[in-house]
Protein backbone atom coordinates (compact mmCIF):
# COMPACT_ATOMS: atom_id res chain seq x y z
CA UNK A 1 0.00 0.00 0.00
CA UNK A 2 2.64 2.65 1.16
CA UNK A 3 4.62 1.78 -2.56
CA UNK A 4 1.66 2.41 -4.28
CA UNK A 5 1.26 5.94 -2.63
CA UNK A 6 4.26 6.55 -3.26
CA UNK A 7 4.27 5.22 -7.27
CA UNK A 8 0.97 7.96 -7.26
CA UNK A 9 2.73 10.61 -5.40
CA UNK A 10 5.73 10.03 -7.76
CA UNK A 11 2.98 10.18 -11.24
CA UNK A 12 1.29 13.61 -9.99
CA UNK A 13 4.42 15.40 -9.18
CA UNK A 14 5.66 14.90 -12.73
CA UNK A 15 5.44 17.90 -14.85
CA UNK A 16 3.57 18.02 -17.80
CA UNK A 17 6.80 18.63 -19.96
CA UNK A 18 7.70 14.85 -18.99
CA UNK A 19 6.34 13.34 -22.26
CA UNK A 20 8.18 16.41 -24.49
CA UNK A 21 11.03 15.21 -26.70
CA UNK A 22 13.76 17.98 -26.96
CA UNK A 23 14.57 18.31 -31.05
CA UNK A 24 17.14 21.16 -31.17
CA UNK A 25 18.62 24.37 -29.27
CA UNK A 26 18.69 26.89 -32.13
CA UNK A 27 20.84 29.24 -32.44
CA UNK A 28 18.83 31.70 -30.77
CA UNK A 29 18.92 29.28 -27.56
CA UNK A 30 15.00 28.63 -28.74
CA UNK A 31 14.61 24.70 -27.39
CA UNK A 32 12.02 23.26 -30.20
CA UNK A 33 10.13 20.23 -28.45
CA UNK A 34 7.92 17.50 -30.21
CA UNK A 35 4.91 15.89 -28.63
CA UNK A 36 5.13 12.03 -29.03
CA UNK A 37 1.94 11.32 -27.89
CA UNK A 38 0.59 13.72 -30.28
CA UNK A 39 1.73 11.88 -33.70
CA UNK A 40 -1.56 11.11 -36.02
CA UNK A 41 -1.13 8.70 -39.06
CA UNK A 42 -2.95 9.12 -42.07
CA UNK A 43 -1.61 7.22 -44.95
CA UNK A 44 1.64 9.21 -45.61
CA UNK A 45 1.04 11.87 -43.92
CA UNK A 46 1.84 12.59 -40.02
CA UNK A 47 0.58 15.13 -37.96
CA UNK A 48 2.37 16.19 -34.53
CA UNK A 49 2.10 19.23 -31.92
CA UNK A 50 5.28 21.15 -31.71
CA UNK A 51 6.62 23.60 -29.15
CA UNK A 52 9.16 26.17 -29.25
CA UNK A 53 10.49 27.72 -26.07
CA UNK A 54 12.13 30.91 -26.55
CA UNK A 55 14.88 32.28 -24.66
CA UNK A 56 13.49 35.64 -25.01
CA UNK A 57 9.83 37.50 -25.11
CA UNK A 58 8.27 37.24 -28.95
CA UNK A 59 7.21 40.40 -30.83
CA UNK A 60 3.75 39.68 -29.11
CA UNK A 61 5.38 39.08 -25.95
CA UNK A 62 5.06 35.53 -25.78
CA UNK A 63 7.47 32.96 -24.27
CA UNK A 64 6.54 29.98 -26.48
CA UNK A 65 4.56 28.90 -29.00
CA UNK A 66 2.55 25.84 -29.95
CA UNK A 67 2.40 24.45 -33.52
CA UNK A 68 0.07 22.19 -35.03
CA UNK A 69 2.27 20.33 -38.24
CA UNK A 70 1.29 18.13 -40.92
CA UNK A 71 4.46 16.11 -42.86
CA UNK A 72 4.10 14.66 -46.23
CA UNK A 73 6.15 11.39 -45.61
CA UNK A 74 6.71 10.75 -49.18
CA UNK A 75 7.05 14.27 -50.61
CA UNK A 76 9.32 15.43 -47.72
CA UNK A 77 7.50 18.69 -46.80
CA UNK A 78 5.02 20.34 -44.61
CA UNK A 79 2.76 22.79 -43.11
CA UNK A 80 0.91 24.47 -40.56
CA UNK A 81 -2.56 23.87 -39.34
CA UNK A 82 -2.65 25.71 -36.47
CA UNK A 83 -0.42 27.68 -33.91
CA UNK A 84 -0.91 29.29 -30.23
CA UNK A 85 1.18 31.52 -28.57
CA UNK A 86 1.71 31.70 -24.66
CA UNK A 87 2.82 34.02 -21.90
CA UNK A 88 4.66 31.42 -20.38
CA UNK A 89 7.33 28.66 -21.40
CA UNK A 90 6.37 25.19 -22.40
CA UNK A 91 2.97 26.30 -23.55
CA UNK A 92 1.96 27.57 -20.08
CA UNK A 93 0.20 30.76 -18.91
CA UNK A 94 -2.35 33.29 -20.72
CA UNK A 95 -2.79 32.39 -24.50
CA UNK A 96 -1.67 35.36 -26.36
CA UNK A 97 -2.70 34.24 -29.55
CA UNK A 98 -4.60 31.48 -31.49
CA UNK A 99 -4.93 31.21 -35.32
CA UNK A 100 -5.87 28.23 -37.61
CA UNK A 101 -3.29 28.62 -40.55
CA UNK A 102 -3.47 25.86 -43.07
CA UNK A 103 -0.62 26.78 -44.98
CA UNK A 104 0.77 26.14 -48.11
CA UNK A 105 3.32 23.09 -48.20
CA UNK A 106 6.20 23.40 -48.27
CA UNK A 107 9.33 21.09 -49.21
CA UNK A 108 11.78 20.19 -46.18
CA UNK A 109 15.27 21.67 -46.40
CA UNK A 110 18.20 18.98 -45.26
CA UNK A 111 19.78 19.54 -41.97
CA UNK A 112 17.03 21.99 -40.60
CA UNK A 113 14.80 21.46 -37.76
CA UNK A 114 11.97 20.62 -40.19
CA UNK A 115 13.45 17.65 -41.50
CA UNK A 116 14.53 16.21 -37.93
CA UNK A 117 11.12 16.29 -36.97
CA UNK A 118 10.08 14.54 -40.43
CA UNK A 119 12.51 11.82 -39.98
CA UNK A 120 11.36 11.15 -36.05
CA UNK A 121 7.87 11.58 -36.93
CA UNK A 122 7.97 9.19 -40.78
CA UNK A 123 9.97 6.86 -38.78
CA UNK A 124 8.58 3.22 -39.00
Amino acid sequence: MRVMLMLLLLVAATPAAAGLVKMVVTENDDVVYIDPATIRKFGNLRRVRVIQDLSKKGPGGEMSRRVFWEYDCVEARYRGLAATSYAGPLASGQVLKSVEIPGDWVDVAPETVDALILKTVCAP
